[in-house]
């Protein structure tokens, strides 16, 4: 056997399980209840101040729901559209993602998403309303900053899997999050440059 014959065959064999493991993963995630459920919604959208959100129904609370990391308003769906029948429903596209993409930002720092959440709030008439806040992921963050802003107007305040640890305690979060997670979540140079991107 040439040399270099069984390296080559080897990565074929390993290139292979990974097309056929990724395919596999696809198929399944296309497949679940889930995706096959999820519908767009049919709230309208449009430019709130600093953000594109969608903004519909009306009521005295105010219902704010932010998105992750990598991801738009989109992420919430028509399911969610139900909360517009009883109250004033706000999903923006935090800076920089979806139609708030701005190129020439360079980094976006948490006061400035507080800043824009305020902007877009006042713009989508939800100066005076009482207030329920939930983020996802890096949209947790967000909504904590902006709920200690104006704790005297949030009623509730839900953070979805919020990438937060105690003082001194993340590596204690770095050991029981996944690899993803610790690249994506945590400050490491892929976040960053995730972000950047």
């Amino acid at each position: 056997m040439p040399v270099g014959v069984g390296a080559i065959s080897s990565r074929r064999i390993i290139g292979g399980l990974a097309v056929a493991g990724a395919t596999w993963w696809s198929g399944r995630h296309l497949t679940s209840p889930a995706v096959r459920s999820w519908r767009p919604s049919r709230i309208p959208a449009g430019r709130y101040g600093p953000l594109h959100a969608r903004v519909g129904g009306d009521g005295d609370v105010a219902v704010v729901l932010l998105h992750g990391l990598a991801a738009s308003g989109r992420m919430w769906s028509a399911t969610f559209d139900r909360l517009a029948w009883h109250h004033r429903l706000v999903v923006p596209d935090l800076l920089g993602f979806g139609g708030s993409l701005d190129e020439h930002l360079s980094s976006v720092h948490l006061d400035q998403h507080a800043d824009a959440l305020d902007g877009a709030l006042a713009a989508a008439g939800c100066r005076d309303r009482r207030l329920v806040v939930m983020g996802h992921s890096f949209g947790a963050l967000v909504g904590a900053t902006w709920a200690a802003r104006h704790g005297e107007r949030v009623d509730h305040y839900v953070g979805l899997c919020p990438p937060l640890a105690a003082d001194g305690h993340h590596d204690e979060l770095a050991a029981a999050v996944g690899p993803m997670a610790r690249w994506f979540g945590l400050d490491t140079a892929t976040a960053r440059r995730a972000c950047a991107l």
